[in-house]
């Protein structure tokens, strides 16, 4: 073997492997989610009498809502949130930048409130700050809140019983959630002292032709919030914050990082938590949903913004979670990292499939072989997880010959790829969900 054919066989492993590790990842997810006796579709699983709770022997609770120009959805939220809401819990609405009448909407609402002798109350946050645009922003705006709030409490309740440590709920401006969320999450967080995780869906109004991208990134929000986060679950890992149906014990919230105008602040505040030794659990009974915007462009801002920071992420949190796993061995960091690296759905696809031609082109030249064994099997697991996922939780409006659009689908997101490396998004854009 001449030295030339030694570093390109060097090569072609290091690139099986590359592209292995990230596939066997997303095929176990995949398959150890689909394990459980019960294949129903998230939104549509009823909770038997075990998986019942109980909203007395919850703590009290602190809803954020930050929202930026919502005044169409605004109401439709509000309402789905108070109605999950019990006496003593609280309701904190961040207009955040706004130049529509969504303070005034908040505002209209909190009176109603209060009108109607309710047992929850509303306090309305306006914040203007241009120069720092952003969610995350608005949620350390409210966190400041919260804390001004609590040391009040605490000077006014001196010699008093300590009260347990209030929950921390944030639930995004268009989302709906269910009547049973607040309490579950709330529940889940006092028992373990943990952040949890909601399981949160998008799903296309039904208003709008059903086309195949409709149905696969459908899909692929499923795959991504509902499917890997139980298949990691099964076996120790933590889940990533999905920005919406976000719970924290309050006191938790010193621990997250400080707002930098992070395109998902959420999936951040993730390695936040693992590496302060309170990694997120998921809480897959608890639910919360959001439609995707109807108009195209629209629909590409959001995914560009998603998978650009998703990907930022990657370089900048990989190298953090395995310095914080050789300073100190977790399971839930080592999980951390490897479910970081599985790359979003349609890029995924597409690299195995470009380093599978390359890897069957040189076997085919006569170099080595094992790297395309090594990538046949991966691509095995990871297409048997994902064929196995669309049989049990394949949007309901969804036809089989959808399934075939997959390459064509994969293919029209390219742009979005290589748009990351010549102009990578860096400001947070609202998405128009009009």
């Amino acid at each position: 073997m001449t030295i030339s054919q030694a570093l390109i066989d060097s090569f072609l492993w290091t690139m099986a492997i590359l592209i292995a590790v990230p596939l066997i990842v997303f095929g176990s997810e995949c398959l150890l989610a689909l394990l459980r006796k019960e294949k129903q579709r998230p939104l549509e699983r009823v909770p038997s009498d075990d998986d019942m709770v109980d909203p007395q022997s919850r703590p009290a609770v602190d809803v954020i809502i930050p929202a930026h120009n919502e005044q169409l959805g605004l109401v439709r939220t509000l309402d789905s949130v108070t109605a999950a809401m019990r006496p003593g819990d609280h309701l904190y609405l961040v207009a955040d930048n706004c130049n529509d009448d969504t303070a005034k909407i908040a505002s209209q609402f909190a009176e109603a409130l209060v009108s109607s002798n309710a047992t929850i109350g509303m306090t309305v946050l306006e914040r203007f700050d241009l120069e720092n645009r952003g969610k995350d922003y608005a949620l350390r705006f409210a966190f400041d809140a919260l804390e001004l709030t609590n040391s009040q409490e605490a000077t006014t309740n001196i010699g008093s019983a300590t009260q347990p440590d209030r929950v921390v709920v944030i639930v995004d401006a268009d989302c709906k959630v269910w009547t049973d969320t607040i309490d579950r999450l709330a529940i889940q967080v006092s028992r373990t002292q943990r952040p949890a995780q909601a399981c949160y869906l998008m799903q296309h109004p039904d208003s709008v032709s059903f086309t195949a991208p409709r149905a696969l990134s459908e899909f692929a929000f499923t795959v991504k919030n509902f499917v890997r986060p139980l298949g990691l679950t099964r076996i120790g890992g933590g889940c990533m914050l999905f920005g919406s149906g976000m719970a924290f014990p309050r006191h938790a919230l010193k621990r997250l990082s400080g707002p930098g105008g992070h395109l998902v602040e959420d999936m951040r505040w993730t390695f936040d938590m693992i590496l302060a030794g309170c990694p997120v659990q998921y809480c897959p009974e608890a639910k919360c949903l959001a439609t995707f915007p109807t108009h195209i462009a629209a629909a590409d801002t959001q995914h560009r913004r998603w998978e650009h920071g998703h990907l930022q992420l990657v370089g900048s949190q990989v190298p953090r979670l395995i310095r914080g796993w050789i300073r100190k061995p977790t399971l839930a960091s080592f999980l951390a990292a490897l479910d970081l690296m599985v790359l979003p759905l349609s890029l995924l696809m597409v690299t195995a499939f470009v380093i599978g031609t390359m890897l069957a082109t040189a076997a085919w030249l006569g170099y080595a072989i094992g790297p395309l064994m090594v990538w046949a099997i991966a691509m095995s697991v990871a297409g048997i997880g994902l064929g196995w996922a669309w049989s049990c939780f394949y949007p309901r409006r969804a036809t089989l010959g959808m399934v075939f659009a997959i390459p064509l689908y994969a293919i029209r997101k390219l742009p979005l790829y290589t748009s990351f490396i010549f102009h990578p998004e860096r400001v947070w854009i609202r998405t128009d969900r009009n």
